[in-house]
């Protein structure tokens, strides 16, 4: 597991430095599917993580390329 961690970290860092269209296109597969995420949570996970449903559903139906610059 720990091998997993770690692997995972060293993508990350590495993929920080990338700018590269591909990995700009990776960037926009993985918001979008933390935006189908979002679309899923039930009312008692969107209160854990301090938004209401109104905001979870306006953030879940933007598209992939509007993202802030610090994602």
């Amino acid at each position: 597991m720990s091998h997993s961690i770690q692997t995972t970290a060293v993508q990350c860092h590495s993929h920080a430095k990338r700018s590269t269209i591909g990995s700009k296109f990776m960037d926009m597969i993985a918001i979008g599917r933390q935006r189908q995420a979002l679309a899923q949570l039930d009312a008692h996970l969107l209160e854990d993580i301090g938004i209401s449903a109104r905001e979870a559903s306006i953030e879940s139906k933007k598209p992939l390329w509007d993202a802030p610059q610090y994602w």
